[in-house]
């Protein structure tokens, strides 16, 4: 017996899972990095991400690092990494990726 399935995905894109209940997906839409009403670097005009890494040939075999480098085209690194710094989520721990500013005084949309 064929069994019918809804399942809701973000209005941005962002690739997060879908999910069961509408209602579910608009909260997850109401703090996607990828909604433009929260100005973030993942929907600004002067966004800088990329993956950078370096390649440890002092270690036996082959060991690469990677990393994530996000910044401004309109800030200093200095000012981008003071605004960072400003965040609620703003952590010490290290990440790979590394977050987007919210609500950035800066922001101008993507085009």
């Amino acid at each position: 017996m064929p069994v019918k399935v809804i399942k809701y995905t973000c209005e941005f894109k962002c690739g997060t899972k879908a999910k069961g209940t509408l209602p579910m997906i608009r909260s997850h839409e109401a703090v996607c990095f990828k909604n433009p009403e929260r100005k973030t670097c993942s929907t600004c005009e002067h966004e800088i991400y990329y993956k950078d890494g370096e390649d440890h040939h002092e270690i036996h075999g082959i060991v690469t690092e990677s990393w994530m480098v996000r910044g401004c085209k309109k800030l200093t690194d200095e000012q981008y990494s003071h605004l960072q710094e400003t965040q609620e989520w703003h952590s010490e721990k290290p990440v790979f990726h590394i977050l987007p500013v919210v609500l950035c005084p800066h922001w101008e949309k993507k085009q």
